[in-house]
């Protein structure tokens, strides 16, 4: 959540500079050496991992570090997903009656964290729910080349067609969707 909050504040921001004729993104190594100071060290090593070999002697560019964050945000939102979906057989009273009150502990890592960050990048596809759109396994709706390459109203009919949340592609409505 706190890379998807990041993401969407830079995003923000970045935009707003563009609108002023001043785009910071291309070609700018002091933004992408403040993002690096940014992301715990984990999240550095599995950039290096992301990118090219002969690209790893430089610093990598601003638009690849943002597509890296949005790919790695992606993958923990996937498995987030798949671990909240519970079966009512099998669940335990305790998971749904937990206290209100009680919060997760957080996590000691850098401003921008993960908690999925040791499993590479792929393993949240390789088994899984399929597209509700193409009922393909082994990629979600945002990675469904099909929907892909349908304009923006045709992707948006097939969001409220699916009954789908227009802000995160979840089930839930858009008024109790938590990415927003």
């Amino acid at each position: 959540k706190n890379i998807r909050t990041f993401l969407n504040l830079f995003h923000e921001h970045t935009q707003s500079l563009k609108a002023l004729n001043n785009d910071i993104t291309s070609n700018n190594p002091l933004l992408s050496a403040l993002l690096l100071h940014k992301i715990d060290n984990r999240m550095v090593t599995r950039l290096e991992q992301f990118r090219k070999k002969e690209e790893l002697h430089t610093l990598p560019s601003v638009e690849q570090i943002i597509e890296f964050l949005n790919l790695e945000c992606s993958h923990i939102e996937d498995s987030s997903l798949h671990d909240n979906i519970v079966d009512p057989k099998n669940a335990s009273s305790s998971y749904f009656g937990s206290k209100p009150g009680v919060d997760k502990p957080k996590s000691s890592l850098k401003n921008v964290s993960l908690s999925a960050a040791s499993s590479p990048p792929s393993s949240a596809y390789k088994q899984g729910p399929s597209c509700f759109y193409c009922h393909q396994s082994g990629h979600k709706i945002y990675g469904c080349p099909s929907f892909g390459k349908k304009t923006p109203q045709e992707r948006h009919g097939i969001i409220k067609q699916h009954n789908r949340c227009s802000s995160c592609l979840g089930t839930q409505r858009l008024s109790e969707c938590q990415s927003k």
